[in-house]
Parts: structure tokens; sequence; C-alpha cells
């Protein structure tokens, strides 16, 4: 970042000394020498931001490498599908399978279809409907893709044969009453059903997940661990039971269980913030700083990433980071009235209080009801030996349900 960028950036703090903008401009220069992510997490990140030909570019410099696997293949040929170019999506299809033998044969389905070849299209239907990575049959029939052929005979002649055993049924009918929130309708529909052997995984996820939606945590947390000991490969099962610890307030064991999906799903990128807040609500700053500067060296501009370390520096009494993070905040998201409190409590403890005025008066024009930026603005009148000032904020804001407004109206103002 240049230092003009800086001047732009804190337009709206007008700072009381140019010493202060050189300070932050040196921290935002040394901040950006962090350890940077791989080429595929960059790739990922693309994708999840829908900028697929920057997520090509880099799927593309690691297939340049020796020894690439089927899943960058699989994750360009995608890309490439999503830009309409099917004839490059299926060669990069073709040799993810030649790598892991029908791993793609669901994507190469699609771009036959695509290109409206019947032929192929059913004959890797078929392949995909035989394999190990046969997705759920309303994932299949359900394809738009799918749709010009539905009334063909080469269509109804492929599902006049039955592809789904009972248990792909169950769990088909877990998820569609998952995805229509009908929690009681999962717990009911699975709670029927002997769990017998170790196929039955999914259906302990779902009803998992049933009970933590409905605020039964305990037993979710009951449920995801029968689920994990069935089939422990599955990041979700590892993140559901993380929630819920969170929910029962068992921070370390939803620690645990973070760490766990991480390393099992480095490319689910919510993870990290997951358990930046959690290392940050077990005072384990550092840690809490690694996972949130790895989230913004991907996104740079992700609001609850730049709070988060906003807090973190604020926490460890680098308030001057902490400043440049919701600067940040505060240019790209200038309507959030709760940006403008935690910088204005910066400008505090750097001695700024003229700017945390201004912060404090901002938040206000935008909410003008945000008790607790009117009781903080009181308290800077009171500073500035403006008594009636601040006592007209703290009744007011002690009208509003802010206790500690209601303390210090006592102390101060009767």
């Amino acid at each position: 970042m240049k230092l003009i960028e800086l001047f732009s950036m804190l337009e709206h703090a007008k700072f009381q000394n140019i010493k202060h903008v050189i300070i932050l401009f040196l921290i935002i220069q040394s901040s950006a020498i962090n350890s940077q992510p791989s080429d595929y997490l960059k790739a990922r990140a693309f994708d999840c931001s829908n900028q697929i030909d920057s997520a090509i570019f880099y799927y593309s410099k690691i297939i340049e490498k020796p020894n690439t696997g089927a899943n960058i293949f699989l994750a360009r040929g995608k890309d490439y599908f999503h830009k309409r170019l099917y004839s490059e999506a299926i060669g990069d299809f073709k040799k993810a399978n030649s790598l892991n033998n029908d791993i793609a044969d669901f994507e190469l389905a699609k771009c036959f279809a695509q290109q409206n070849d019947i032929e192929n299209t059913i004959q890797f239907l078929k392949k995909h409907l035989s394999s190990s990575y046969k997705l759920a049959q309303v994932i299949v029939r359900l394809d738009p893709v799918f749709g010009r052929f539905e009334e063909s005979p080469e269509w109804k002649s492929l599902w006049a044969q039955d592809w789904y055993d009972k248990y792909d049924s169950q769990v088909g009918e877990a998820r569609f009453m998952a995805n229509n929130k009908d929690w009681i309708g999962v717990i009911n529909f699975v709670s029927g059903i002997v769990i017998e052997d170790t196929k039955h995984y999914e259906l302990l996820y779902y009803r998992a997940k049933a009970y933590y939606e409905m605020g039964n945590y305990n037993t979710a947390v009951n449920e995801f661990a029968r689920a994990i000991e069935l089939h422990h490969r599955d990041f979700e099962y590892y993140s559901g039971r993380a929630d819920a610890h969170i929910k029962l307030g068992n921070k370390k064991d939803a620690l645990a269980d973070y760490s766990a999906a991480i390393e099992l799903a480095p490319d689910h990128f919510f993870l990290y913030l997951k358990r930046a807040e959690t290392n940050f609500s077990l005072g384990s700053y550092e840690k809490a700083k690694d996972d949130a500067g790895f989230y913004l060296s991907l996104f740079t501009n992700d609001s609850a990433a730049l709070y988060l370390s906003g807090r973190i520096a604020y926490a460890t009494g680098k308030y001057f980071d902490a400043l440049v993070f919701y600067s940040r905040l505060i240019k790209e998201y200038p309507q959030i009235s709760k940006f403008y409190i935690s910088r204005g409590e910066t400008f505090e403890k750097t001695g700024m209080q003229p700017n945390a005025l201004k912060d404090y008066n901002f938040c206000l024009s935008l909410e003008p009801k945000n008790y607790v930026a009117m009781r903080k603005r009181g308290q800077l009148f009171l500073n500035y030996e403006d008594k009636k000032d601040a006592c007209t904020d703290f009744s007011n804001a002690m009208k509003g349900g802010d206790f500690e407004a209601n303390n210090l109206y006592l102390d101060n103002c009767r």
C-alpha cells in the first residue's frame, strides 16, 4: 500500500499528527510480509469469490509441476465448465479419471450433455451411478443440464434400473427434510430406523444437525460423536460438533474439533475464522492472529476477519494496528455503526480524543439510538468538563437500557 492510499483510507479520521499516519503506514507494510498460502488455496479462494479466471491461473501453475493430483484437474475442469469451455473441461476430467478412476464421471456426463451428446452422457452417468462417488439421486436426476433428455428413451431406460438401495433412499429423505428445515421430521424419521452398521453415519449426522438446530446441544454433541466414530473422514461432522461445543461453552473441545476439520478440509476457509474466534475467546491471541491473518491473505476485505483482527490488536495493546483494521473496515463498509465505536475506543487509547468524538458522532448519525456510542460520547464530554452534554447522553443511554450509563449518571449527574 502506498502512503497516498493510506491517507485516502483514513480521510474520515483526520489524524491529529502526521506521525500517526506514518506509523500506520509502516505497520501495514510490515504486516504484508506474511507467509503466503499455497497456490491451491489461492485457487480455491478465487473459486469462492467467483473469480474463475484467477482460479484457473493458479490451478494451471500447479499442473505445470510434476505429480499433479486428480483433484487439481477436477477443480480446473469445473471452472472450465463454468466458463462453458466444454472441450477444455472434458480434457481435464478425463485426466482426473486417469489418475483416480471414476472421480470425474458425473462432470463428464454434464459436459457431454451440454454438447447434446446423449450417448456419452448416458455412458458416464452409468459409470457414475456404479461408482463409489455416486451422488444423491435428487442431485443427479434434477440437474438442469440433463433436462433436454428427460423424455428420451435413453434417459427413461437409464432410470428404469434401480441405482439406489434402501439406505440411499433413507439418506435422501433425511437430506430433503434437513434442506427444508424440518428438524422434528428429521429426528422422528431417523429415530425410526435401526442404526445397525457403519453405513448409517449420514443419518446420524442429519439427526445431530437437527438436534443442534433445535437447541439440544448436548444431544447434538453425542450424535456427532457417534457419526465420527463410524466415519471420521468428514470435516462437517467435526465442524458441527465444534459448533455444539461452542454453544455449551466447551471452547477447548471446540478448538480441537475445528482443528480436526481444518486438517481434513484446509480449503473450507470459514473454519479458520471459527478457530480464530475460539482462540481469541480463550486468550490465545497469537494463534487467533495467525488464522485471521491467513484468512485475510485470501479475502482481503472480509468484514468478519478485519473486525476480528482489530479486536485482537486492541486486546494485545497494539492500538495502531487496530486503527488500521478498523479504518479499512470503515472504508469498505461505511454504514456499519459498530466499526465507528471500535475505532473510537481505539482512538481514545492512543490519546486522540477528538477523533474518537468524531467517530461516536458519526455512529450516532447512522444509528441515533446506539446507546453504547451515546454513553461513550458522554464520557468524552465529561473528560472535556462538559457536564451538561455528558449528563444528557448518560440520561438518554440509561433510558435506553444501558446499565453502565446508569452508574455514570448516578455518579456524576445527581
